[in-house]
């Protein structure tokens, strides 16, 4: 992954429409491919990010997106790389399993986030890594 951009190593490719929370971070993610625009709303992204810090904002983002969760191609939930006592990887796969979500790879964003790419369990299926 040496020498790729962030959003190279978060699958934005160019023409994507990409739904990015908190906005004001979207800086973070450096030079965006070709065509790269910005969705309206979550729905209809084909990549969503969004940063969680604790378990109140992962439950919330959640909760208010469980209708249409499954609607982008990619979904990068980013956490504290470094975690803390009170919210680490381990909470955050917990909350993501009790809301029907698989962890199925992760990158890291920067020094201070990693990111996580989740989907839904596919029925009949085992979730992943199990």
């Amino acid at each position: 992954m040496a020498g790729m951009t962030t959003a190279q190593r978060l699958s934005i490719a160019p023409g994507a429409r990409l739904w990015f929370s908190p906005i004001e971070w979207l800086s973070m993610l450096g030079p965006l491919p070709p065509g790269v625009v910005m969705a309206g709303d979550f729905a209809s992204s084909t990549v969503a990010i969004v940063f969680i810090s604790d378990s109140g904002s992962a439950r919330w983002f959640l909760d208010g997106h469980r209708t249409a969760i499954n609607m982008p191609r990619a979904l990068w939930i980013c956490y504290p790389t470094l975690g803390s006592p009170a919210f680490n990887r381990t909470m955050l796969q917990t909350t993501l399993v009790g809301h029907g979500l698989q962890i199925l790879g992760e990158v890291p964003f920067d020094a201070s986030w990693t990111a996580l790419a989740v989907r839904h369990f596919v029925p009949g299926q085992p979730p992943h890594g199990a």
